[in-house]
């Protein structure tokens, strides 16, 4: 919401699990857009929607097709509807077939890619991403629910293939909730 009132004309999209949970997000982004001073614009769908100032927004679900649109944001938040999910090599295909052949090749230059996910397994959407050879390219931020403690962090850390050492990335006391 920051972006599309701060950047007019900026094209913004989500992604998550299903195109219901998507709708969602896209809601809660045009509430904030709203709360704001947002003025809505004439495209008033639940998974497309776009402010006066030239800002648009689109949201799908994993697999929805993302064709001729163009993106300089894109947020994918909870691409794994379930723990059983995450768990499968077939649902982690399709997950990273869409990222690769739809999400990616709508990114325009500079474009911003934010990936949101509980991490449960290696094959997982950031898993497949961290093996590739744009890995490189991305800034990894690891924020847990409950700030751990430096050994445990550490301990997660290194079972992630991240630096040990680093401090909880937004300065939480272990034991802190996040929100």
């Amino acid at each position: 919401a920051w972006r599309m009132m701060r950047d007019p004309g900026i094209r913004v999209g989500v992604g998550s699990h299903t195109q219901r949970y998507a709708n969602k997000l896209a809601k809660r982004i045009k509430q904030m857009c709203l709360r704001a001073g947002g003025v809505m614009g004439e495209d008033q769908r639940a998974d497309e929607w776009c402010l006066t100032n030239g800002s648009t927004m689109i949201a799908r679900g994993v697999s929805g097709s993302i064709a001729g649109e163009s993106i300089d944001l894109f947020m994918m938040d909870d691409v794994f509807g379930s723990r059983q999910d995450a768990d499968s090599a077939t649902v982690q295909e399709k997950v990273y077939d869409w990222y690769m052949d739809d999400v990616t090749p709508r990114l325009q230059k500079d474009a911003a890619l934010v990936v949101v996910n509980t991490r449960g397994n290696p094959g997982d959407l950031i898993g497949r991403i961290q093996q590739s050879e744009e890995w490189h390219e991305w800034v990894y931020v690891r924020i847990t629910a409950i700030a751990e403690t430096q050994e445990v962090r550490d301990q997660n850390n290194a079972s992630q293939g991240l630096p040990l050492g680093l401090p909880d990335p937004i300065g939480r006391q272990p034991g802190q909730e996040l929100c």
